[in-house]
């Protein structure tokens, strides 16, 4: 690929010692001689920059493979970051949950020990009503008892006074013995 290259627009100095060597008329051997050192020259500038060309090309291709190895690393990053959000959020959302699970077992436990206290109480009460009853019923068996020793001396205390034979004495015992069994 061939530019067309105006030398004299990109050389400028090289028109100037041009203009000089015509003004001065120089011979044709001199001016080649002449051109021959600026052409060495410009072999030898195109050498040195052809060669930092080579060395800035180099240096940006390592800058274009750090840039990348950032932009990687900067994306296993951001998608880091995502996953720790995601995994937070997730936590988040199961400590609502656990939280409202813990508040449902609470109130669940007040009520327990309410419904405990209550047949705890229930059941304190019925067992006096039982160690009434018992008590009661201890009561009413010694004064059948009493009623009963009182019934059974009255006819012999009668039986004797009015002079009966013992024979009615114990029938009238047995009756008084049923009445009190009738009782129980």
């Amino acid at each position: 690929m061939e530019l067309d290259v105006d030398f004299y627009k990109t050389f400028a100095w090289l028109k100037k010692v041009n203009v000089q060597s015509i003004g001065n008329s120089e011979s044709y051997q001199e001016r080649l001689s002449r051109l021959e050192g600026d052409k060495e020259s410009l072999v030898l500038q195109v050498s040195v920059l052809t060669d930092q060309v080579e060395a800035q090309g180099e240096k940006i291709r390592d800058l274009q493979s750090s840039l990348q190895e950032y932009q990687n690393k900067l994306n296993c990053t951001e998608e880091m970051l995502q996953q720790e959000l995601t995994s937070r959020t997730c936590l988040e959302t199961q400590k609502l949950g656990l939280t409202e699970e813990v508040s449902c077992l609470k109130l669940n436990l007040v009520d327990m020990e309410d419904k405990h206290a209550q047949s705890t109480e229930r059941q304190h009460k019925a067992e006096s009503v039982v160690n009434l009853i018992s008590d009661l019923q201890e009561q009413m068996c010694r004064i059948r008892q009493e009623i009963s020793s009182k019934i059974t001396e009255k006819p012999v205390e009668m039986d004797t006074e009015k002079g009966c034979e013992p024979a009615q004495t114990s029938a009238s015992s047995a009756a008084v013995g049923q009445r009190s069994g009738a009782l129980q």
